[in-house]
This record gives structure tokens, C-alpha cells and sequence, in this order.
């Protein structure tokens, strides 16, 4: 095999996971490249199968032996179990996938020597030596109904562990979004592109536990279920020393990489040397590594009434690791002396997947036998992780046992031996009520004085100093402690929380700090927006300090009715009225910045009756602005953004968001209080309104019209909502609280490149933060106004580009698109350039500091439109929606119709359109993408005419060099060859409906005699008729039984034509059966 793919990426993955014996347990992979791997008898009975059955056989024997250490399974019950694996019963890709990862981790069931059904086990994790790890290069997979050499796939790498395929390796050549076409490849094998029609190689992911997408400096690794933007790096290489990996990786490879390997910013490396796909197969693909992530931190849940499979993060692997390290090897309270060594704090970031860990961690208390005999304690408010514990308890044949309250927890603490006890910080949250003392004193003695206690305290930071912790502590005295935190510990506090949780010398166990999830791109990054910033004095109460920022989008004569009508009340601003204000600029903010993008809000009220006011006063804003847009439709339908007086931007931007904001609802959630609450709150206060609101926030705004949650202290801890992009903060906020409450914007989505806090209340951003470490919230936030030297930044850069070509976009449009069409390296460039400075333009429009580059940015944007329609790029544009409307706009006005698709060369009025092009060169690369982009839609429909017209197309180019006015002479009279060919057909030539089929067959006899031809033609006439007869039924091409039936019937047809070799008639057959099920897809059936 040749090529940069090959030589860059597959070659050395594949010699670095034979080199992983080298490294401390002498684990590595067998390597088979798939052309000695036929199927045959000694591996797999046909290209179908995607087990290696031989292997698995002989490997169930192996790691199943009897008492004495003998093999015992005979064939019969060897099947059995194969027979499990293979007939999953039905359901989809997930459910299949989900039902085979329990049989790997908990075995199948056969029947005994006594009779009785016992389990073996398919993988024997706690001997990893024992198993038969392979890796195997090319291995050839034919889908259901597929016969012969075509039709088939090849993934690059799978591996298999006893027989069974674990994990799939796409591998693609350096270059810029080679990773997303990897991760393309990878949906398509396990039919996961939501298509039409069936596609790919579904069986083989019904064991899939990895799906990794690499080129020769990176690599990301996601699962069955992941979303392109859910793959993910691994950036770490636990519990191997990155150093001996580089030391390793370095010897002998086939190939310099250094040497040899384009110029690309992909290859990324750390400071020992290793790249991204290196530190992704040292630390995921090592076979002990791989066991351990599949045995401990694999996990199925359910999010958004969907079932998701989970896999960990690197940190989440690493610090769990670590954790399990101190369990096994630190010493007990009454070994040290003084305090128990074993314990610490996981700080890992919100957002980058904390409250797993503990799951994690039991799952390997449960498989230890070190740490069997541990009793755990959990200690949490996230509901949500009682399912996963309950999963993890089942696992190991343990039942959860729920605290309903302070009594029940004390006596399960009681109870001896090993078990999961988990507790709900809401159920102990009146502990300190007179009427509870009496229960939280049974806590205040030792209840269980067991070394074997593991105590798992969630948020840390916010109960270690409660009462509860103080008295779990009592009751417990001889456990160990491991506390998980998403913000860093408060300065002051850190030698305290050391001497509850562990040593003064190393507290932390594992840092995953927020500047890691940021680099990761787990989180994006926050900004801050003070009112100050925008001209209001901090802590202001009266209307003239706050009547500029709040009513700054009005005209003179709106402001002057306002200040007339609060003439009386001039000194202090009627409370309700100031809220009125503020909902007022909230809404308006909200609808100009955030929602163009179709993202969501909440707003953090400083106490419940506040939250309904906000959602009173929100609602009337709203209605307050459909009536003025409404109202001024003539005036702002003639305005520009640029256009407009500072007073009516807000409404030209509203304005084309019309629609949209009539559908803007806003919710309320807060907790109740029955003797005390007035009925009109009850829609507020009720648990299952509560959980409908969330249900619907987690929607697209397309989708469901409830942007806005208006909360006090609900779901500003724990409430991960990816299209929440702005929290608007009128309430006072410190310490934990504000890191915890402004991370809610953290979290990402498509699209989202930021996350916006909006402070009402005059925060002391600077005075919170100061009772941290500097280094500890090192990228918490940033203050939007900061940022205005990267605006500037980029838009230097992307004007420089064109500079330095002499070039200006203005005058010399048509030289700017040819320099991107005919120099790809140019075209990255740019693409990535506008790419930043449109992202940058989004953080600020409609601002003032934005509006000077608009102009540039809708001419930039306009030429990328042309060079895409030249290209048929078919990529997501790279603005938002708030700034590519405003492109869209100005793109419109130059005359280009954005809903009329790009030329198609079988347009009548082809040649008219392609001669607008002014330059020579335009118009030729015009044509040739037309032609391009034909053939690309259309091979499957005729392979051998399109595969012809790919020939023609190439030769030109070859033959033709520089000539831009022969090659674009050619290429029209090609295109209206093409034409004329789809649309006449003369006496000699078959019907369309045919000649797909006819042209195949013609091709395989290689220029056949006239009189060949004309037996063909009618033997193509008797055949279609054939088939179409046959598969006309709704659903026939989804029974494998019937589509197999066909294709016999198809080769016996060929043979008794008696015009092909044997040797071609199963190829054949294949290709027409696949050539006719494209055609009746085609015609919708």
C-alpha cells in the first residue's frame, strides 16, 4: 500500500500497537494485514461475519477452565454462547450495542456439567495476559445481500480482542478536516448518517466499544451513538511515563514522520515528544488499558429521553487511577497514626464530567479484591446519578441502599461489611431544625469504626464544612474520604480541607483545571458584561443613573415621556419599576445578541418573588416589542443596520427576527413553600412543571419557544443545559456560588463558541475572585470588553492575506476568487482566517466597536459564497446566524439569488450563467466543478458512463496545462455533450431507464462486437423488466431474503446468456442488484 495515508497514519498506528510489548506487562497486539486473511475456515466462514469464530472457540477454552485449571467447554456449549453473541434479538444499532457490552462484561449463560446453567466468561479481565489481543489492517466486510469483490468495505484497523471487534480505526492523511472525514467514515460503516436507505456495516458495531478517527499528528476517539462534535482527545498516556512512550515510538518506524509529513498546525505534541494520535494509542489502546476502560468506564444512561453510551475522558481515566492508587497503597487512619492517608480532592472542571468519576471508582471498588470489602457512602444533590449507582451496584451483585432521611442513614452506616449507601444532600438539608436533633445525634457517635468505609462527598467545597460532614465524620471515624469539586478550593480554606481530606503535602488527587477543559474544547469559554461597562454607575438606584443603559435604544421623544412620567419619584426608582427596566434591556439584549443564534437565557433573580415578577415583566416586554416593531414596520423595512440611528439598531436588528419573538416564552422555577405561597405561583413551584420546563429548554428554539428559566437557587448548580448561552445576573453572587452559577454557559454546542454572564447587579468580579490562587480560576472568565484587540486582530489578519497579494476585494473580486480556486493551501487559509474574525464579529454585532468592520465582513463573506458555489461546498457556514444574515443580506443585494443553487451543467441556460464569470479562468473552474459535482451526485446512478466522464475531465486538465482558454473550451463542449446525452436518445442507443445497466454490461466485455451489442441491448430490455417486476413492493429491498433470491436470479440469467466468463458472473450480478436498488431508491419507493 502507498500514499500519505497509509505511510503517515495507518503504518505507524500500526507498528506502535506492535511495540506496546516493549512497555511494563509485555501486552501487545498480533498484527495480520487483511490480504492473508481470506475467508477461510481457519478465521471466518464468509466476508459476512465479523467474528473470528476459530479465535473466539479456542479462546473461550482458555479462559474458561474447570477447578483444576483444565479446559472443559466442548463444541456444543462453545456455541451456545456464540450463538448469544451472534442473535441479539431485535432493536436498533444502541440497543444492540448495550445488550453486548452487558454479555462482555457479565458473560453468557451455558448449560453446566451438572445441568445448571453457570456463566462463562467472554473476556477474562482480571488476567488480561490470558487473552488474544489482534490487530488486523484492511479487513474486508460485506454487507448484508453483497457477494463478490465489489460493494464491500475495508476499515483501516479494527482490533479485536478474542475474536471479537472491539474497536474500529478510520486513518486518513494529514490535512485540514481530515479528522471530520475520518469520523464521516466511521457513521457511514455503522449506518449512523440517518440516511434514506440502509447503509454500510451495522453488524460489526454491534460489538464496537471505540470509534477513533486519526491522521498522523492527531486523533479522536468517540463511540456508537457519538456525534461528530462529542469525539474527543485523549491527552494523556496513564499509567505508562509519556517519556519511555516516546522512547518506544521513536525506534524503527517505516517512515520519518518529522522528514516526510506535510507542513500542517495539526501535530500537536507534548513536552515528551508524543503527538495526539501517539498519547491516544498509549493511553486507550494499551490491551490493559483497553480492558480497564471497557470493564470500568463504559456506561449506558438515558439524557433527554435518549439512551447515549458513554466513554471517559482522559482526566476522568487518569484521575480515577490515581484515586484507586491511594485505596490500595496508602496508609489507614490507625497506620499513620493521625490521619488517614488515602483520600483527597478530584478537581475536574463543571462541565468535564465530574459526577462520573464517582461512578467510576465504585465500579473498580467492585472488581479490586483489595477493595471488595469496602463499604461506599455517597454523599450528593445530583439525582441523576442514583441510576448509574444502581446500574454499578447490580453489576456486582450488591443492591443501592437510598438514606430516605438522617434515621435511615445512620442505620445503614451501621451495618457491617460491603455495600453502596447513597445519600441526597436535599433529604439531610433541616438537620439543623431543633425537631431534627434528635435524629442527627445518632450521628454524633461512631457508628461504624471500619477502616474498609470509602466516603464520597460531591461538591466538596460546599458541604465539608456543614454540619453534615462534621457529623459523618464522627460517625465514621476510621474511613477514607475522596471529596469532587468543579471549582478550585478558596485559599483560606485549602489547609482545612487537606487536613479533612487528606495530607497537607498533596490534597489534590487528580486537577483538571479550567483552562484544560477549555484547550480540550469540553467547555468554552465566559464572558463578563458589567452594566458599568455600558455606562451605568454601580449599585445605581436612581432613574437618571440608570435611564442611558436601560432606555439607550429609544428615540428622544420616548425617553422624554419616561423621565416625565417618574418626574415624582426622580430620587429612588420604584423597585418594580427598576425590574420593569431591566426585563425590558434583558429581552432586547437577549434578541439582538443571543437569540439569532438560537440559543437560550436564564436569569438569576435575587429571591422567588422576583423570579415571577421577571416572568411577569419579561412577557410584557416582549409583547411591548412585537407592538413597536409592528408599529414602525415601514421605517425599519427601509433601514440598514449601519444605516440606522443609534436608537432604531435594536429594532432593525429585531425586526427580521419577527416571528421568532412571538414565539418567546419564559418560565419560572422555583422552590415552594405551601403555607406561604399564593396560588398563582403553584405553576412555578410544581416539581413536574419544573421538569417539563427543563425538558423543554433543552430543546431547540425552532424546536420549542421556552428561551428564558428564571431561577434564584435552582439549576445554577448541576444543571447542564448546552444551549444555555447567557445568564443575565441580578442577584448577589460569591465565592463557589458565582463559579458555580456562571459556568452554566459553559457548556458546549454546534455553534456555540462562548458563554455570556450579564450582570445587572454590580458584582465585584475582581473582589470575588481574590480568594482564590490566581492560577486556580486562570481562565474563569473574561471581560468581554478585553476581547476587542482580538476583533481587531483578526480582521487585520484576514485583510492582510489580501494584501500581501496585492490584491484588494473591492476591485479585484474576480483575481481574489481564481488565487482560492486554483491553490488550495491559499483557500485553507483564508477559509480559517475569516473563519476567526466572523467568530469574533459574533461576540460583539450589534455593538458600535463591531459595526466599522461590517462592511468587510459582508465582502468577505461574499467571496467565499462565490468560491463555494464554484466548489458546491457543501460545509456549515462559517458565521453564525447573526452575522451571516447580515452577509446573506448583503450578498442579496449584489444581486445573488441565495435560494437559486449553483449552475448545473443540464441547466438550458448553463453557458449563459458560466459566461457572467468575467475571467477566463473563473468561468473554466466554474465548468469544471459543474462537471465535478455532476459526476459526484451521479456515479452510483451509472457508474461506468460517470467513471468515463471522470477520464475525459482528468485528460483535459492533463493535456491542457495553463491553457485556460482551450480547457475551458473543452469543458463546454463536454458539458453539452453531457446534455445532450441525458436528454436524446437515438434509434441505436438503449432508454435511459436501461442504460445504466446496459452500459455495465458493455463495459465488462470491453468494445463487443455490433451484433454483441444489439443481443445486449434486448437482453438489458428483458432483464430491467425483470427486476422491476420483481422488487416493485414497498419494502422488498430491506428482506435480505428476497434481494438474494434476485441476485441468483439475475446470475442465472447472465449464464444462460453465455456472452461472460464464469470468473465474472458473481461480480456482476452483485453490481446489477446494487445498480437496481439505487435506481427504485431513486424513484422513492
Amino acid at each position: 500500500m502507498t500514499g500519505l495515508e497509509y505511510t503517515h497514519t495507518e503504518l505507524p498506528t500500526i507498528e506502535q500497537l506492535q511495540k506496546m510489548r516493549q512497555l511494563p506487562g509485555g501486552l501487545g497486539w498480533e498484527y495480520i494485514e487483511a490480504n492473508h486473511l481470506a475467508a477461510t475456515p481457519e478465521q471466518r466462514d464468509n466476508y459476512h461475519e465479523v467474528l473470528l469464530i476459530p479465535r473466539l472457540q479456542r479462546q473461550l477454552r482458555e479462559i474458561n477452565p474447570d477447578a483444576n485449571g483444565q479446559p472443559w467447554l466442548d463444541e456444543r456449549r462453545i456455541n451456545q454462547a456464540i450463538n448469544q453473541l451472534q442473535n441479539l434479538g431485535p432493536g436498533k444499532l444502541m440497543e444492540k450495542n448495550e445488550t453486548l457490552t452487558k454479555l462482555l462484561l457479565t458473560g453468557v449463560k451455558v448449560e453446566g456439567l451438572t445441568g445448571k446453567q453457570i456463566t462463562i466468561n467472554l473476556i477474562d479481565f482480571d488476567h488480561p495476559e490470558r487473552n488474544d489481543f489482534l490487530a488486523i489492517s484492511q479487513f474486508r466486510i460485506d454487507p448484508p445481500g453483497v457477494k463478490g469483490p465489489k460493494g464491500h468495505y475495508r476499515p483501516d484497523i479494527i482490533l479485536f480482542v478474542n475474536g471479537i471487534p472491539l474497536v474500529v480505526i478510520e486513518c486518513k492523511a494529514p490535512g485540514a478536516d481530515m479528522l471530520k472525514s475520518g469520523i464521516q467514515d466511521l457513521l457511514t460503516y455503522s449506518n449512523q448518517r440517518h440516511s434514506q436507505q440502509p447503509e454500510g456495516i451495522e453488524r460489526l458495531f454491534h460489538y464496537n466499544q471505540l470509534m477513533i478517527s486519526c491522521t498522523s499528528g492527531r486523533a479522536v476517539v468517540g463511540t456508537v451513538g457519538s456525534q461528530p462534535k462529542h469525539y474527543l482527545e485523549w491527552k494523556d498516556t496513564s499509567p505508562f511515563d509519556s517519556n519511555f512512550i516516546a522512547q518506544v515510538c521513536s525506534q524503527n518506524f517505516s517512515v520519518d514522520l518529522s522528514a516526510e509529513a506535510p507542513t500542517t498546525n495539526e501535530d500537536l505534541i507534548d513536552i515528551s515528544g508524543l503527538n495526539r494520535r501517539q498519547q491516544l494509542i498509549a493511553g486507550m489502546l494499551h490491551p490493559a488499558n483497553l480492558l480497564d476502560i471497557l470493564r470500568h468506564y463504559i456506561l449506558f444512561t438515558t439524557k433527554h429521553n435518549r439512551r447515549i453510551k458513554i466513554v471517559p475522558r482522559y482526566q476522568q481515566f487518569r484521575g480515577v487511577s490515581k484515586a484507586v492508587e491511594r485505596l490500595l497503597h496508602g496508609k489507614t487512619k490507625t497506620e499513620h497514626g493521625s490521619q488517614d492517608q488515602r483520600g483527597g480532592i478530584i478537581w475536574h472542571y463543571q462541565g468535564s464530567g465530574k459526577s462520573l468519576d464517582m461512578v467510576f471508582i465504585l465500579r473498580k471498588l467492585r472488581t479490586i479484591p483489595q477493595l471488595q470489602q469496602f463499604k461506599a457512602v455517597i454523599v450528593t444533590d445530583r439525582t441523576d446519578l442514583e441510576d448509574q449507582l444502581s446500574e454499578t451496584a447490580t453489576l456486582s451483585g450488591q443492591t443501592l441502599q437510598v438514606a430516605q432521611n438522617i434515621k435511615d442513614l445512620a442505620k445503614k452506616l451501621r451495618q457491617t461489611g460491603p455495600g453502596i449507601v447513597f445519600g441526597m444532600v436535599q433529604k439531610f438539608n433541616k438537620i439543623n431544625e431543633p425537631k431534627e436533633y434528635a435524629d442527627i445525634d445518632e450521628l454524633n457517635n461512631a457508628l461504624n469504626s471500619s477502616a474498609d468505609i470509602l466516603l464520597l462527598i460531591d461538591e466538596a467545597h460546599r458541604s465539608h464544612n456543614k454540619t453534615l460532614h462534621a457529623y459523618l465524620s464522627a460517625a465514621l471515624p476510621n474511613c477514607a474520604k475522596i471529596g469532587f469539586t468543579g471549582t478550585p478550593i478558596i485559599s483560606a480554606q485549602k489547609k482545612k480541607t487537606a487536613e479533612i481530606f487528606a495530607n497537607d503535602e498533596n490534597p489534590y488527587i487528580d486537577i483538571y483545571s479550567i483552562r484544560d477543559s477549555q484547550k480540550d474544547n469540553v467547555t468554552v469559554p465566559i464572558f463578563y458584561e458589567g452594566l458599568e461597562t455600558m455606562g451605568a454607575v454601580k449599585g445605581a438606584t436612581t432613574l437618571d443613573q440608570l435611564f442611558e443603559v436601560l432606555f439607550q435604544d429609544s428615540t428622544a421623544e420616548e425617553r422624554a415621556a419616561i423621565k416625565s412620567k417618574y418626574a415624582g419619584k426622580r430620587n429612588v426608582l420604584n423597585a418594580k419599576e427598576l425590574m420593569r427596566a431591566k426585563a425590558r434591556h434583558i429581552l432586547r439584549h437577549y434578541v439582538t445578541r443571543i437569540m439569532p443564534d438560537k440559543f437560550k437565557a436564564q436569569v438569576a433573580a435575587s429571591d422567588r418573588q422576583a423570579c415571577v415578577l421577571y416572568q411577569e415583566y419579561l412577557t410584557a416586554a416582549k409583547t411591548e416589542l412585537i407592538q413597536e416593531l409592528e408599529s414602525k414596520a415601514v421605517i425599519l423595512q427601509s433601514l440598514t443596520l449601519e444605516s440606522a440611528p443609534a436608537e432604531y439598531r435594536t429594532l432593525v436588528q429585531a425586526y427580521s427576527y419577527l416571528d421568532t419573538i412571538k414565539r418567546l416564552e419564559f418560565a419560572a422555577i422555583i422552590s415552594a413553600n405551601s403555607k406561604q405561597d399564593p396560588q398563582a405561583w403553584k405553576q412555578w413551584t410544581d416539581e413536574n412543571n419544573h421538569t417539563t420546563y427543563k425538558n423543554r429548554f433543552w430543546k431547540n428554539l425552532d424546536e420549542d419557544g421556552l428561551a428564558f428559566l428564571i431561577v434564584n437557587n435552582k439549576l445554577l448548580v448541576g444543571f447542564d443545559a448546552p444551549l444555555e448561552q447567557v445568564l443575565y445576573v441580578d442577584r448577589s453572587l460569591v465565592e463557589h456560588d458565582l463559579l458555580q452559577a456562571i459556568a452554566r454557559t459553559n457548556r458546549t454546542a454546534e455553534g456555540k463558541d462562548y458563554g455570556l454572564i450579564v450582570d445587572y447587579y454590580g458584582i465585584d468580579i475582581a473582589a470575588a475572585m481574590s480568594v482564590y490562587d490566581q492560577e486556580d480560576v486562570d481562565g474563569a472568565w473574561f471581560d468581554i470588553q478585553e476581547e476587542l484587540p482580538k476583533l481587531d486582530e483578526t480582521h487585520r489578519l484576514v485583510m492582510n492575506f489580501w494584501q500581501e497579494r496585492n490584491l484588494n476585494i473591492d476591485d479585484d473580486k474576480e483575481a481574489c476568487v481564481n488565487i482560492l480556486n486554483h491553490d488550495e493551501r491559499s483557500r485553507a487559509e483564508f477559509y480559517q482566517l475569516l473563519r476567526e474574525f466572523l467568530q469574533a464579529m459574533d461576540a460583539f454585532l450589534p455593538r458600535p466597536q463591531a459595526l466599522r468592520y461590517l462592511k468587510d465582513a459582508k465582502k468577505l463573506g461574499e467571496l467565499k459564497k462565490l468560491v463555494d458555489d464554484i466548489f458546491r461546498d457543501e460545509r456549515p457556514e462559517d458565521a453564525k446566524e447573526k452575522v451571516q444574515a447580515l452577509i446573506d443580506e448583503h450578498i442579496q443585494s449584489q444581486g445573488i439569488n441565495l435560494k437559486v443553487p449553483p449552475v448545473n451543467i443540464l441547466d438550458l441556460d448553463f453557458e449563459q450563467r458560466v459566461q457572467q464569470r468575467h475571467s477566463i479562468q473563473t468561468r473554466a473552474a466554474e465548468m469544471e466543478h459543474a462537471i465535478r459535482y455532476h459526476i459526484r451526485t451521479h456515479l452510483d446512478d451509472d457508474p461506468v458512463y460517470y467513471r468515463n466522464l471522470s477520464d475525459k475531465l482528468e485528460e483535459i486538465l492533463q493535456r491542457f496545462g495553463d491553457n485556460w482558454d482551450a480547457i475551458a473550451t473543452e469543458f463546454l463542449t463536454l458539458a453539452q455533450k453531457v446534455r445532450a446525452e441525458q436528454t436524446e436518445v437515438s434509434e441505436n442507443q438503449p432508454s435511459a431507464r436501461i442504460r445504466p445497466f446496459f452500459n455495465l454490461l458493455i463495459d465488462t466485455l470491453q468494445s463487443p462486437a455490433p451484433e454483441i451489442s444489439t443481443q445486449l441491448q434486448n437482453f438489458t430490455t428483458e432483464l430491467v423488466d425483470f427486476i422491476y417486476n420483481q422488487s416493485h413492493l414497498i419494502g422488498f429491498w430491506n428482506d435480505l431474503v428476497a434481494r438474494d433470491n434476485l441476485r441468483k436470479q439475475i446470475w442465472l440469467k447472465l449464464e444462460d446468456l453465455n456472452l461472460f466468463p464464469d470468473s465474472k458472473l458473481d461480480d456482476l450480478a452483485d453490481q446489477i442488484t446494487q445498480l437496481a436498488e439505487r435506481h427504485d431508491a431513486n424513484r422513492g419507493r
